[in-house]
Formats: C-alpha cells, structure tokens, sequence
C-alpha cells in the first residue's frame, strides 16, 4: 500500500493530477457564458479570498455574499462573510425591500 503511493499515485508524480487540473482550468478560463462562481482548483475563488481576508478556513454554514452582487469581483472590498444562509437570505429580502 506505501509503494502505491510513492510510485504509483498519479497525484504524487511531476505533472499528475494536479498541474493537469491548474493547466485544464487555465484553458477552460473566460470561455463559457459568465453565469456562475469562478472557480479555482475546484473550489469558488470568493470563498478562498474571504478565508484569505479572516486568516482561517471558512465553516460549512458561513457565507460568503457579493455586495455588488456580481458574482466575478472576488475582490475583498466586495465580500461580506455571513455567519447562515438564514442571515444571507434575510440580507437579500432588506436589498429587496421585502
């Protein structure tokens, strides 16, 4: 079992799995119609940036919400972290004027 993974894991060999996942997201970038999240390596870049900005990894129940409401400015400025989707949804609803 040790072998496979110093040998044989693609993961753990120069130019496995991981630097084809950066190389295929960096063709597939700015190609599609700009509708969701951007994502890096997997993940949406707004929740690696505000766990940048806290110094910590983000919970499963916080959010993170766009202030400009544009999903692709991941700049620091334009993110809140919000405790619940219970707050997050209750921000929407005063911005809605319900």
């Amino acid at each position: 079992m040790h072998d496979y993974n110093t040998t044989v894991n693609a993961m753990n060999q120069p130019g496995g799995v991981l630097s084809s996942r950066i190389k295929r997201g960096n063709q597939l970038r700015g190609s599609g119609e700009g509708r969701t999240y951007t994502k890096r390596l997997g993940r949406h870049e707004h929740r690696i940036v505000a766990e940048e900005m806290l110094g910590r990894a983000l919970g499963p129940e916080e959010v993170v919400h766009h202030i400009d409401c544009n999903k692709k400015n991941n700049q620091s400025d334009n993110l809140l972290i919000l405790p619940s989707q219970r707050e997050h949804a209750a921000l929407h609803c005063r911005l809605k004027g319900w």
